[in-house]
């Protein structure tokens, strides 16, 4: 994670081209940092040392630790301390820039200690950079606040089956929050239990990126946000909540559950909230934290009464984004109305043409057995005489179709 913060930095710093940064990260995934170049890092070695052992080594063949062994440049447990810190991602991207001339290796380290400053954090946080250390990632450049145990641990878990299952290269960027969020391809998660109450988003605008995201997952060809794009983009997430569940209740936290509805398509949140923007190769994401907190306080109980499965499920996303709770459904006025005197919602949804038994007949049973009933009408544009009718019957408002999440936001505003 640390070089896809500290590449971009090269770039803006014009120390890197574009190009450089994309072919000196590509070929970082494949590289492993020589041992010479980590004991000269790590102050075990001098360069000319190293330099004279690599002579040594192009001449003979022996390893370069054997050879350093042999001449007296290193112990044996300083070769095997070196051997356990290959994998450090951020030496084998400094050895690849020198190596191909882009950089010398003082103006790396100049660059380093420049980039460090920038971040205004202590030696010990930057190494624990270095190192990829999740949490220290999440604390100062996502800016997530620690004291949040579930809202934490369900971050720091999202990225770690990210790096497992999508794709190792991920840049996370700092959160903020925003009362006004849009997406093109969405899936919710709802944690219960546990001390604070979340709903998650992952969240992208970018097709392509979502396509991948799920292909990366579910571990086949996807072209297209179809069910099986759905299907792939939900179980991810679902496999994050399972796997959280699981890490908590290990560490004595009990009765936490969490939960994908179905997949929500296209939404807009019209609240605060908070969005932690994560970068990877194939595109942008973004994990979208519905705080309880921000939640309306006049939260209200919803029955969705609509024969079309797509209008009740724009109205049911939206309205659970908002904080508020549905009920129950029906495709029909006559099932409407039942269970209208069955659970005694604080609110109805009423579409205007449906089977069996219509919208504006509905609304005159419901009506007539609770007067004080707040009925809003769905209907389709062109309308406009049951628009009226149904006003005049006592519906409180219209929303028209096709359903706007907005327009829907205001309308109950206006209401609330």
């Amino acid at each position: 994670m640390f070089n896809q913060i500290f590449v971009p930095f090269l770039v803006e710093e014009n120390l890197l081209t574009a190009d450089q940064a994309k072919e000196v990260l590509e070929q970082q995934k494949h590289a492993r940092i020589r041992m010479g170049v980590l004991a000269v890092e790590e102050k075990m070695m001098k360069q000319d040392d190293v330099d004279y052992v690599n002579r040594l080594q192009a001449s003979q063949n022996a390893r370069f630790g054997d050879i350093a062994i042999d001449r007296g440049f290193l112990t044996k447990e300083q070769v095997e301390e070196l051997l356990n810190k290959q994998p450090r991602e951020h030496l084998v991207l400094k050895q690849i820039i020198t190596d191909k001339g882009y950089l010398a290796g003082d103006k790396y380290d100049l660059a380093l200690g420049t980039f460090k400053t920038s971040l205004a954090i202590s030696y010990d946080d930057f190494e624990l950079l270095q190192d990829k250390d999740i949490e220290a990632f999440m604390h100062i450049i996502g800016n997530i606040d620690n004291n949040d145990t579930i809202l934490w641990e369900y971050v720091k878990m999202f990225i770690n089956t990210t790096i497992r299952f999508i794709d190792r290269e991920v840049r996370l960027g700092k959160a903020y929050s925003t009362k006004n969020a849009g997406f093109k391809h969405v899936v919710w998660q709802k944690s219960a239990g546990g001390g604070e109450e979340y709903t998650y988003v992952l969240a992208t605008d970018d097709t392509r990126a979502a396509c991948a995201f799920s292909a990366a997952y579910a571990k086949f060809p996807i072209d297209d946000m179809n069910e099986d794009g759905q299907d792939s983009f939900k179980e991810f997430l679902n496999c994050v909540g399972g796997l959280l569940t699981s890490d908590l209740e290990n560490r004595g936290v009990k009765a936490l559950t969490i939960d994908v509805p179905d997949y929500a398509g296209d939404h807009a949140l019209a609240q605060p909230v908070t969005v932690v923007p994560i970068t990877l190769p194939m595109g942008e994401f973004y994990i979208t934290v519905l705080n309880p907190t921000t939640k309306p306080a006049n939260k209200k109980r919803f029955l969705l009464v609509d024969d079309s499965k797509v209008a009740r499920h724009l109205l049911r996303t939206t309205l659970e984004a908002a904080g508020h709770e549905i009920l129950d459904e029906a495709t029909n006025g006559l099932d409407g109305f039942d269970k209208y005197r069955a659970l005694k919602p604080d609110i109805i949804t009423l579409d205007v043409t449906m089977p069996i038994l219509n919208g504006i007949e509905c609304l005159k049973l419901i009506l007539a057995a609770d007067p004080n009933a707040v009925v809003i009408m769905v209907t389709s544009v062109g309308k406009e005489s049951l628009v009226e009718e149904a006003l005049e019957i006592g519906a409180k408002a219209v929303i028209a179709k096709p359903i706007d999440q907005n327009v829907v936001l205001e309308r109950l505003g206006k209401l609330l």
